[in-house]
């Protein structure tokens, strides 16, 4: 797995573009740099487009990531699993806490508006 920093097209908010597999390995690391992309923005968007595998401390890790955004005052959203992905997040009930979105613009305008009904 490999966390790359990518600028977003809304203020205020961070993308975090994961790549690869998910699991206990890159748990800690994973857990790390979202903690410290929450206390820079309190708007986190996780991009899953280019995982190809995620197991149960993955999925662990995305339902803590959402814990802490909200314990904060933020939010979280994860955009772009592939089918099979979508499913697990869907089985696991995490697409409930953590909304699925097609792509970064509409997970952006969503938090944005999210954020703005919290006022």
């Amino acid at each position: 797995m490999s966390l790359v920093r990518v600028p977003v097209p809304v203020p205020d908010r961070d993308l975090l573009r994961l790549e690869g597999e998910i699991d206990l390995a890159q748990q800690f690391p994973l857990m790390v740099d979202i903690s410290s992309r929450l206390r820079a923005q309190r708007q986190l968007i996780i991009d899953l487009s280019a995982v190809t595998f995620i197991d149960c401390s993955g999925l662990w890790t995305l339902d803590w990531a959402r814990t802490r955004a909200r314990d904060i005052g933020g939010d979280m959203a994860l955009v772009g699993p592939c089918p099979a992905l979508s499913r697990i997040l869907v089985l696991t009930s995490l697409d409930g806490n953590a909304p699925l979105f097609p792509d970064v613009p509409t997970a952006a305008d969503a938090l944005h508006q999210r954020e703005q009904a919290r006022l």
